[in-house]
This record gives C-alpha cells, structure tokens and sequence, in this order.
C-alpha cells in the first residue's frame, strides 16, 4: 500500500508474508490478537503512528520490522520480547526520547538496529539488550558526551559496525556522533576526544586475541605502544596501533 489516505487499519491474515504501509498517514495499526508465523516483514513507514502497537508481540515469525519515518516518542523494547526471529529493527527518522527495557530483555536475535534521527540523549539499553548486535546508526540524535564515551567503548569491545558521521555539530563530537555538555576528560585530549587509557587497553585484547604479542603491562619502560590514527576533520579517529614491528587494524 502507497499513498493515499488510511488513517486506521486492522491487519488479520495467515497467508501475507510481507506487508508495507507507506505514506498513507496511517495514525493506529491493530494486529489481531492471535500468533501470526507467516509475516516476515512489515514496513510501516512515512506514517503518522505515534506508538507501537501492542499487539505486535503476535508477530512471531517477523525478521524485519520498519517504523522509520513516523511520529513515534517512546519505545517499550519489551513489546518485541516475544519476536524471537526479528533480525533487523529500523526505528529512524521518528521524535523517539527514551528507548526502553527491562536489565534482564535480551532481544537474541537482532543484528541491525537503526535508531538515527531521533531525539534521544541516552541510549542506556545498548548494548546489553542485543548481545548479538553486528550494526548500529547512531547519527542525528541530541547525544550526551558522557553517553557517546561509554558507547564508543562497547562498540569497540563488542565489534559492533557502526554506520554514519554526524557533520555541523553545535557543541562537540566524539567518535563521529555530535554530543552535548561537558565532554569525558579523564584519559582524554578535549581536542580530539581521543581516550587514550581505555583504547590502549583494547588495543591490548585485540594483540592477544590474534596472539601477535600479548602485553602484560602498560608501563612506559616496558612497551612502547604507538596509536595509529587518522583525521575527520577536528577529531582523531582511532584506526589501530603498533608494537615495534607489530601492526594491528582495527575491524
């Protein structure tokens, strides 16, 4: 369905395995309450839904769901507990402020996320909700400082991908995101927002998971371990490092 006007719609069928609603100004979307494995994707995008709708925890055989483009504020995560297949979530391009969820939801299956272009300021479900998470778009969010850094390090630690550069940031940007209030200083160049402390540290299980030269110690007489960095604009973007002759590159 594309274009038009259809503001209601109630979505009961056995057979569809794919649905998409677009730009129809379509306002609520109700899903027969009854467990549905044939859809496989919904798209419901450039729409006026302002919230999820509860119903879609029946949706059990969906891979791919697309809220993009709507008019969504809130998101409870613990409507999607039940979607066990779900691999790919799109909810950019909304007015999102809080993404929620319980500490214990895991979401075991999703591996690309999209939250980019909303409102968020804190994301603090990622990413202990998606354990197997291999791609995020972070961009065009009212970020805080304090949150991009511990981000940043959990991307990191977990190999996540990570899609996008936020440019003409007000204030400051870390890692490619534009962030509010005061930037993470311990450890940290203001100028470059390059966390020298924790990266030299990650820098270190990426060594010794390769086995190329484990490192026991970070004492200056001990190792000489060289960033290897490349600029983007004001910042240092973190690309690797070096250990004498020992070259390692990050994914």
């Amino acid at each position: 369905m594309v274009n038009g006007t259809i503001p209601m719609m109630s979505f009961r069928s056995g057979k569809l395995s794919s649905l998409s609603v677009l730009q129809t100004k379509l306002e609520w979307f109700d899903i027969w309450p009854e467990k549905n494995s044939a859809l496989k994707t919904l798209q419901i995008s450039r729409n006026k839904l302002q919230e999820v709708p509860v119903n879609i925890k029946f949706l059990v055989g969906l891979t791919l769901l697309d809220f993009s483009q709507n008019e969504l504020e809130y998101v409870d995560l613990q409507k999607f507990r039940s979607l066990a297949l779900l691999k790919t979530l799109d909810l950019s391009v909304n007015k999102i402020v809080l993404i929620d969820g319980e500490p214990t939801l895991r979401l075991n299956n999703i591996r690309n996320l999209d939250v980019s272009y909303n409102r968020l300021e804190r994301f603090d479900v990622f990413p202990r909700s998606f354990p197997v998470l291999d791609t995020i778009r972070l961009i065009g969010n009212k970020w805080t400082c304090e949150w991009v850094d511990r981000a940043r390090r959990n991307i990191m630690d977990r190999r996540i991908v990570t899609f996008g550069v936020d440019y003409g940031c007000d204030e400051h940007r870390q890692g490619g995101l534009c962030c509010y209030g005061e930037l993470v200083t311990d450890g940290t160049t203001e100028a470059t927002g390059l966390k020298e402390g924790s990266l030299v540290q990650e820098i270190s299980k990426l060594v010794n998971d390769l086995a190329e030269k484990p490192l026991t110690s970070f004492g200056s007489d001990q190792v000489a371990l060289e960033l290897l960095t490349r600029n983007d604009g004001q910042d240092k973007i973190l690309v690797g490092a070096k250990l004498d002759d020992v070259k390692v590159f990050l994914p």
